[in-house]
């Protein structure tokens, strides 16, 4: 990491642009969708740390749900009011998938300009978000985050909150069952996954990593944990914001989609599940469509598809040379 270049842009953005404000303690939740990020963003911001929400948003409709009132299309005024809005009591919380962390790339070089375009993407961060606290949220159960994603994707419901009006509910179109779009939601949930984990891992990053799963089982202690990492003492827990939106449907779904797909039954496949091991899973993932678009390939090539009519053609000339034998010649 680039110290001496990394204070060198931040004073040049304190100077150049005086109502970005640089707060002292950051976090990023890292997530993929429906891997339980609203749940523990609502949770931390009810226990009045930060307001970490999905701020770098590309989507239209979302920021016009925030009531911002700025040019999105001026980095200076997004930027000041991504931070202002997510500030609480002094700290910074803000929600980060790959897209969203892409846009705020985007916004970020542009406040910085050529002068600092050798910064790579952790170094950036680092200029706007000091010392920020990255937390990587994962679920387990990749099927149950697949099937969660399908159905959001297709009836618009990312979260549910205590006590929502449920009226909007019978204006929306039913999900419906799809097993290969559920396929491809697990297999994006999955790279998203390994995205983060490079991320840190190139960048030599401390960080929290946390499954969705654990914070479930032992709610109390986890969040304990997530509150001692950020470097704040606080030993009473909220509620959930948010409640679960699992119900008869989604685990018809989960059912239905393990039934139906053969790989999910291979050994390996099962135990990387099992065991957690996300990586492991992409990598044997990956390996299987890699095969299976290979084979695909591999059967329209002519040398395959008129495989047959040229064994055909050998064996009937053999046969036939068989019938009609070459003559030698006797040479006196």
């Amino acid at each position: 990491m680039n110290t001496e270049a990394i204070n060198l842009a931040r004073e040049f953005i304190l100077n150049r642009y005086p109502k970005i404000g640089i707060t002292d303690q950051n976090y990023f939740i890292l997530f993929t969708p429906r891997s339980g990020s609203n749940m523990l963003c609502g949770i931390l911001e009810k226990a009045g740390i930060g307001k970490p929400i999905e701020a770098f948003s590309p989507h239209a409709n979302y920021r016009k749900r925030m009531n911002w009132n700025i040019d999105y299309s001026d980095p200076y005024q997004f930027m000041a009011k991504v931070i202002e809005y997510q500030t609480v009591n002094g700290i910074l919380g803000m929600k980060l998938s790959i897209s969203l962390f892409q846009e705020f790339l985007k916004v970020a070089r542009q406040l910085l300009g050529e002068d600092f375009k050798g910064l790579n993407d952790f170094e950036t961060t680092e200029v706007f978000f000091p010392n920020a606290r990255y937390i990587h949220i994962q679920r387990k159960d990749k099927v149950k985050q697949a099937v969660s994603l399908a159905k959001a994707l297709q009836n618009g419901i990312w979260i549910e909150k205590e006590d929502e009006d449920q009226e909007y509910k019978k204006y929306l179109l039913p999900a419906l069952y799809d097993r290969e779009h559920i396929e491809c939601c697990f297999d994006l949930s999955l790279s998203g996954d390994v995205f983060w984990s490079q991320f840190l891992t190139k960048y030599n990053i401390p960080h929290l990593s946390l499954f969705y799963e654990d914070i479930v089982s032992n709610y109390e202690e986890r969040i304990k944990e997530i509150f001692n990492f950020i470097g704040i003492k606080q030993e009473q827990v909220p509620s959930p914001k948010s409640q679960r939106q699992a119900n008869k449907q989604s685990n018809n779904w989960v059912i239905r989609f393990t039934e139906e797909t053969d790989w999910l039954k291979n050994e390996e496949i099962q135990k990387a599940i099992n065991e957690g091991d996300i990586e492991g899973l992409y990598y044997l993932r990956s390996r299987m469509l890699i095969k299976a678009r290979e084979q695909a390939r591999w059967h329209v090539m002519p040398a395959t598809r008129y495989k047959s009519i040229r064994s055909l053609a050998f064996r009937i000339k053999r046969k036939l040379l068989s019938y009609f034998p070459k003559k030698t010649s006797n040479i006196d």
